[in-house]
């Protein structure tokens, strides 16, 4: 599809969904095939919701629901080869509560979780088909510290981990139903560096990773406090298979870190240094088979950095070649069940 792409997913049934900032959503089922489309048409009630598309997810029922930046959520329905749409009801306490959903995950317990820009969080249960909702509450510390989530995770123990904008870092202990809330604390040096957290990141050794304004932070489970690594803000991480570590920053350019998290290096642009990156903003980072790691940038395209030599070789968008890469912008690297390698 020609429109910037926001979201690459590929569900069980080996289809490829492309969300995109404004034209909706693309299908794509076989690489033979031809795009499907899916738009909103106010004439069709089961058309798309809305044409910005923040997140797609499929639950293990095999659903697929779509988080959109204005429309609210929808879950494909095969059979009516449409879409059954969950939007804010006013009058509704039990519908979804803003049109903005920004993150999707469904538990170990088969809870759905969708992560909103405004309402804090909406937890679905299939079994009665039915939203609750966690709000920030300011006089209730059992609740959520705020109502903008960027994004969640769940670690292996069955946590939930989710990180807001301007409310830090919160923690959900299923067996307990309770809540944690990290935030900076100025007089407290182990406190989270920011209360706005971009990146939640969960290594193999089952360490919790913070990407913050200013900064990345690794959570110390044996404390509650946190080990501080003082960089531009992270935007994405990486693990290699050596088990060192790659980030990608906002407006410091690539960082290598050490497995023990001790020693670094960061890869800038230098002016006139064809083997230098190109660009100082990190969107996406991916390795490959042959150990090279592609560095997806805003706006200067992809790098490829070979870690044994050093060679950065770069792609860019050639407005004369329909060949070279479509978008100078790479916000996802995804590789499909069928070896198709996708930049979006």
């Amino acid at each position: 599809p020609d429109y910037h792409i926001t979201a690459i997913f590929e569900d069980a049934q080996g289809r490829r969904w492309f969300g995109t900032f404004a034209g909706g959503l693309a299908r794509l089922d076989s690489l033979e095939s031809d795009f499907i489309l899916y738009q909103h048409d106010p004439e069709q009630p089961h058309s798309l919701a809305y044409d910005h598309i923040e997140a797609i997810y499929q639950d293990r029922s095999g659903a697929l629901w779509i988080g959109t930046d204005g429309g609210g959520l929808d879950r494909y329905d095969p059979e009516l080869a449409g879409f059954i749409h969950q939007t804010h009801q006013a009058q509704d306490p039990t519908s979804l509560g803003i049109n903005q959903v920004h993150a999707i995950l469904q538990d170990q317990g088969g809870i759905l979780w969708f992560g909103t820009f405004g309402a804090g969080l909406a937890r679905f249960d299939p079994s009665v088909m039915r939203f609750g909702h966690l709000v920030n509450l300011p006089d209730d510390p059992n609740s959520p510290s705020a109502n903008f989530v960027w994004g969640m995770t769940e670690d292996r123990h069955g946590t939930i981990w989710i990180g807001t904008i301007g409310g830090g870092l919160n923690r959900w202990e299923r067996k307990t139903n309770t809540w944690t809330h990290y935030r900076h604390n100025p007089d407290d040096p182990d406190s989270l560096a920011h209360d706005t957290v971009w990146m939640l990141f969960e290594d193999r050794q089952g360490q919790l990773w913070v990407g913050v304004e200013g900064g990345l932070d690794r959570f110390d489970a044996q404390t509650g406090g946190f080990i501080h690594h003082p960089m531009p803000t992270v935007w994405t991480m990486l693990q290699d298979r050596k088990g060192d570590y790659w980030l990608g920053t906002f407006g410091g350019g690539l960082v290598w870190m050490d497995g023990r998290g001790a020693a670094t290096r960061s890869y800038l642009p230098i002016p006139d240094d064809p083997n230098s990156l190109s660009d100082n903003n990190i969107l996406a980072l991916y390795q490959d088979q042959a150990g090279v790691i592609w560095i997806g940038t805003l706006g200067n395209g992809v790098d490829c950095l070979d870690p044994l030599s050093g060679v950065i070789t770069h792609y860019k968008n050639q407005p004369s070649d329909p060949s070279s890469l479509g978008n100078n912008t790479v916000l996802q690297f995804f590789l499909d069940s069928r070896g198709a390698f996708w930049l979006a």
